[in-house]
């Protein structure tokens, strides 16, 4: 199943259990820390991190750091996230 977030709106991944969100948002299918894009989410739900570590070498396999199905991300150490539409790129309140 491919994401569905909607274009131009801006969401925020809530780890659950934790209520705890992960620096950065999605905008338009991409993923940004403050104003730097770092990842996106691909058609397939592939959500790419294009962190490398010193060696350049990516941190995950083809920059795969997990999938995105409907508005949950799940990374690949099986962390599960609940992708929540907010006002703001920094914002942490739930859009109305």
């Amino acid at each position: 199943m491919a994401h569905t977030m909607t274009p131009k709106r801006y969401y925020r991944a809530l780890q659950r259990g934790n209520d705890a969100y992960i620096d950065g948002h999605f905008y338009n299918g991409r993923f940004y820390e403050g104003n730097n894009l770092v990842g996106q989410i691909d058609d397939d739900g592939a959500f790419r991190y294009f962190e490398s570590k010193d060696d350049g070498r990516p941190t995950f396999p083809e920059h795969i750091a997990g999938y995105v199905e409907g508005l949950v991300l799940t990374l690949k150490d099986g962390s599960i996230f609940d992708v929540i539409e907010v006002e703001s790129k920094s914002s942490s309140t739930p859009k109305a």
